[in-house]
């Protein structure tokens, strides 16, 4: 049977593993461990419990007052005579490990606890992980974008048009950069106004009385656009082109006023 000394000092063992003793109290335990051969083993489990906090990424400083706290808690539970008993080896180690010291459950509970957490911040870290690199495939289809665009509008034989408002005192416009021999080109446009959620631009290539439909506007900031036009075949034949307002998802014919408009005839 330990005496109450002996208890008292095994009572530090946790705070000695966590570091958080005074030098008086350190130099005491270290004394003890040296009389003890057998409390270096307890010391030693307890301290590759505590070894698990390093891993916590961001620990949280408890009270000054918490150490304390605990070690009065502890002095002030009545503690029963041990006696022996025979019982299962098994059976032998768990109890004897748990009942040396209630610091020592406690500090076990602990570790599970920064097992849990580690864990919380590996599943984040990995919803973290998951978002970033869609954020990074949104990048690099915007830049893929933007190298198309600046090809398109550098090629040699590339025209600029303007794309006029069909309503007087409209702030929209755009403009077209197009190869006329070739089956596409890029549509700018500013100025638009806010559509309602059933609604939508919607471009068209006309040819006499036969539009096309060439996409849509997907509006950004200030009413602005940047569209890709890819046709079937090349755009001379095609005499004009024109955005109207359709309902979402698009119309085989404009049946929505048309709002931009461009001849492309010479």
């Amino acid at each position: 049977m330990k005496s109450n000394n002996h208890e008292s000092i095994e009572d530090l063992f946790p705070f000695y593993a966590l570091g958080s003793l005074s030098d008086d109290e350190r130099e005491r335990v270290e004394v003890y461990l040296d009389e003890n051969p057998e409390a270096q083993e307890r010391l030693r489990e307890m301290m590759e419990v505590a070894s698990a906090l390093a891993y916590v990424p961001e620990p949280l400083k408890p009270p000054a007052q918490l150490k304390e706290r605990l070690l009065d808690e502890i002095r002030a539970r009545p503690r029963e005579p041990q006696t022996a008993r025979r019982t299962p080896i098994a059976e032998g180690r768990i109890i004897g490990w748990f009942g040396r010291n209630r610091a020592a459950t406690a500090l076990a509970i602990l570790g599970l606890f920064v097992a849990a957490t580690s864990a919380f911040w590996a599943v984040t870290r990995n919803a973290q992980i998951v978002e970033l690199r869609a954020e990074l495939a949104g990048l690099e289809a915007t830049i893929s974008q933007q190298n198309e665009i600046i090809s398109r509008i550098s090629l040699p034989g590339v025209q600029a048009v303007d794309v006029l408002a069909t309503n007087e005192g409209s702030q929209a416009g755009g403009r077209l950069f197009v190869d006329p021999e070739a089956p596409s080109g890029v549509l700018f446009v500013w100025g638009l106004a806010p559509l309602s959620p059933e609604e939508s631009y919607q471009v068209w290539l006309i040819a006499g009385e036969n539009p096309v439909s060439a996409g849509f506007l997907p509006i950004q900031d200030q009413g602005g656009s940047v569209h890709l036009i890819e046709a079937s075949r090349a755009l001379q034949p095609f005499d004009a082109i024109g955005v109207s307002i359709e309902p979402v998802g698009g119309s085989d014919l404009p049946i929505g006023p048309i709002v931009l408009f461009a001849g492309l005839a010479d």
